[in-house]
């Protein structure tokens, strides 16, 4: 992973104490192949109590990630 697509773009990589280097680099591979298709839903910062309930009620798919470039209403 590029260092500086990494901290411009926001990307997160978390490690594991399961696995090889081998199956790391697989992992990477698949990725980097498009294999791995996330699910992510934006929301408007106006709609964070109903995305915060619905997260009580284990109703959320894959990741929310507010959107605070469309303000609050």
């Amino acid at each position: 992973m590029p260092i500086s697509k990494t901290v411009l773009d926001g990307i997160e990589i978390i490690g594991s104490l399961v696995g090889t280097r081998q199956d790391l680099a697989e992992a990477f591979q698949l990725a980097a192949d498009g294999g791995i298709n996330p699910i992510v839903h934006t929301r408007k910062l106006s709609e964070i109590n109903d995305i915060v309930d619905e997260m009580k009620n284990d109703e959320i798919v894959g990741r929310m990630v507010v959107d605070f470039t469309h303000g609050a209403n």
